[in-house]
């Protein structure tokens, strides 16, 4: 099979897969939407990861076709996962499931170096799907008392005396609550996010690379 067929082949495969997977479509942007959301930054990623591939179109373009069945482990099994997770309403597992039907299919239709060249981009789109709530509720819950242990051990530095409570922070005059915005996750999502594209465009060795990311 040539590689227009081939493309063709993805293209529409690719579109079933998008109408499959509307119902976690739809819950990504209810979360990248919502009131007080975490993953604002969630609809700039599939943007940022098509332009990733589109910079190596001609790269992408010089490659052979060598599909490789290797890609049914990846493939069956995450089609799975989302069924149940639809089943089930986990929309969490749907959305990641997501990254491995690409892993698979990619390997089905182009093959391992075909991978090789997209596997960040694809990796890059876990950054659009949103945690499971409770998964956010316990980061922010360890975040925010970790800043409030900073804050008085600071403040009790700068010669105030001070002691907490869980998040709360009392002193002589005043007491000061540690709330959620106060915890940083947001910023933590979006930097990691941020550190990753940094990592993955600079002329640093796989090393320093990780250790950037």
């Amino acid at each position: 099979m040539d590689k227009k067929a081939t493309y063709i082949k993805f293209a529409f495969i690719a579109l079933i897969l998008i109408i499959a997977y509307i119902p976690t479509f739809k819950w990504m942007s209810d979360r990248w939407n919502a009131r007080d959301t975490y993953y604002s930054h969630g609809i700039l990623v599939p943007f940022i990861s098509f332009f990733i591939i589109w910079t190596k179109r001609h790269l992408l373009q010089s490659l052979k076709l060598n599909p490789s069945g290797l890609g049914w482990l990846f493939f069956i099994p995450a089609i799975l996962i989302h069924a149940l997770s639809i089943s089930f309403k986990v929309s969490f597992s749907s959305g990641f499931s997501l990254i491995f039907v690409l892993i698979g299919l990619i390997l089905l239709s182009f093959g391992k170096e075909f991978l090789r060249q997209l596997l960040f981009p694809v990796l890059f789109l876990a950054f659009m799907i949103p945690l499971p709530e409770v998964a956010i509720v316990n980061l922010s819950f360890r975040l925010k008392i970790f800043a409030a242990q900073v804050s008085t051990f600071i403040i009790n530095k700068v010669g105030v005396p001070a002691v907490r409570e869980g998040s709360i922070i009392r002193t002589a005059h005043a007491q000061l609550m540690v709330e959620d915005p106060c915890s940083g996750i947001r910023s933590l999502i979006a930097l990691i996010a941020l550190g990753a594209l940094m990592a993955y465009f600079s002329n640093l060795s796989k090393v320093k690379k990780t250790i950037l990311f």
